[in-house]
């Protein structure tokens, strides 16, 4: 915050790096401005969010267990947030427009205009044509499962004071570039720029979101803008300049304010099905024959897009899933015989490890970084639910079922081990 008094009358520069130069003092004695001409239909919207990585968890039973609602904390489908270098920001162009004003006014001007007050960031799975529809298990789509919000409403008085003085070096006249991803709220542990989408109830459902939703190209894992309209009961549909402006700009249902993510997945290399056994005795029949492919539970790709502008690649940048953020999900019980081991985390960690563990926190799991498997520290059952036969070899001859339940889970119908899988941003 600022401690002197003085406001400064401020523009950006011509020179490079966004800096900016001073170019009048207002009279010392004076109070900071608020500013009293309408703003409501001229102020264009300020904000710009982009995560930096992504979590995939393929467990076939991420439901609730004999009445006992999984723990949603440690286990998810989708866990996508900002950890390190991108966030939530005000627009470096929103900064120059109103370089004349002081931060307080830049606030005031946000916190009062029609397209920034009362406005949440959102993720959710959207369909490409339609970013309105978010992919539901439940029908209506529910908060914190099919959607989540991300950190606190914008565009009140203290949330936007907070962006302007975390983008705005005012007393040096630059630009920042620091971006938000942690606010505290009413919660001792406060908010983060992360959110958890739950798709893991039954192996079909996660894969249809995986390869008829995701993998077709048909829907986006969407961060987006929301604006509650007074009265109203959609809690999901996103902002664009038709929804603020509909007397200027013509609907397009397929573009809003945010970025999107294609994610790309695939099987274990050398991952091995439901093979054919004999109904009779469980033997494998001869020669071996595959029924069911085993599940795509690798995520191994990820596509940035502006989701105003699809075609515009500014700012657009690589992500990389590396095979070392590839982990198996380990049930307690099974961490012997699945070739793991509980491990403490080294004293320090290295950069990849911390890219995990943005994800995959340590109070929630183990990692054993050497055969790459997390085992739940709880010791709960919120990945495989009450299936007792995991197959965690994924290359192993006599396959997997993906599909196994709680009446034909055994020794000769194993249900395919979980993946955890981690991309980030470059």
């Amino acid at each position: 915050m600022i401690k002197s008094r003085k406001a400064l009358a401020w523009k950006l520069s011509s020179l490079a790096m966004g800096a900016f130069a001073i170019v009048s003092f207002q009279n010392c004695t004076q109070p900071a401005q608020v500013d009293t001409s309408s703003t409501d239909d001229k102020t264009d919207f300020a904000y710009e969010a982009k995560l930096d990585q992504v979590a995939y968890m393929s467990c076939p039973k991420l439901k609730p267990a004999e009445g006992i609602d999984p723990d949603t904390d440690s286990y998810f489908s989708f866990r996508a947030g900002a950890y390190k270098d991108e966030g939530l920001a005000i627009k470096d162009s929103f900064f120059q427009l109103h370089s004349k004003k002081t931060p307080e006014r830049i606030a005031d001007t946000l916190s009062r205009s029609k397209a920034n007050k009362s406005t949440v960031l959102q993720l959710a799975i959207r369909k490409t044509g339609d970013l309105d529809s978010v992919i539901s298990v439940t029908g209506a789509a529910k908060q914190a499962r099919d959607f989540s919000n991300l950190l606190r409403e914008l565009g009140t008085m203290e949330m936007s004071t907070h962006l302007v003085y975390t983008g705005l070096d005012y007393e040096n006249a630059m630009l920042t570039g620091k971006k938000v991803r942690f606010v505290r709220d009413e919660t001792r542990a406060g908010a983060r720029m992360e959110g958890s989408l739950y798709f893991g109830e039954a192996e079909s459902i996660a894969a249809d979101v995986r390869n008829n939703y995701l993998g077709s190209g048909t829907a986006i894992l969407a961060l987006t803008f929301f604006q509650p309209a007074e009265g109203g009961t959609r809690t999901t549909d996103v902002r664009s300049p038709y929804t603020i402006w509909p007397e200027k700009y013509r609907r397009d249902p397929g573009t809003a304010y945010g970025m999107g993510y294609n994610l790309g997945f695939k099987k274990p290399d050398g991952a091995v099905g439901l093979m054919d056994r004999d109904p009779a005795t469980g033997a494998l029949r001869t020669p071996a024959r595959e029924l069911e492919a085993y599940p795509t539970a690798w995520m191994i790709s990820v596509a940035e897009k502006n989701l105003l502008v699809p075609g515009d690649k500014t700012g657009i940048r690589p992500w990389v899933c590396k095979p070392e953020w590839r982990f198996k999900i380990i049930r307690p019980e099974d961490t012997t015989a699945a070739g793991c081991t509980r491990t403490h985390d080294p004293e320090v960690l290295t950069e990849d490890q911390k890219r995990v563990r943005f994800s995959i926190r340590t109070e929630d799991f183990y990692i054993d970084w050497t055969n790459r498997c997390i085992i739940p520290k709880k010791g709960d059952r919120g990945c495989y639910g009450n299936l007792k036969y995991v197959e965690y070899n994924p290359a192993s001859a006599e396959g997997c079922d993906k599909n196994s339940n709680d009446q034909t889970n055994s020794n000769k119908s194993r249900v395919c081990v979980a993946w955890a899988s981690i991309c980030a941003r470059q």
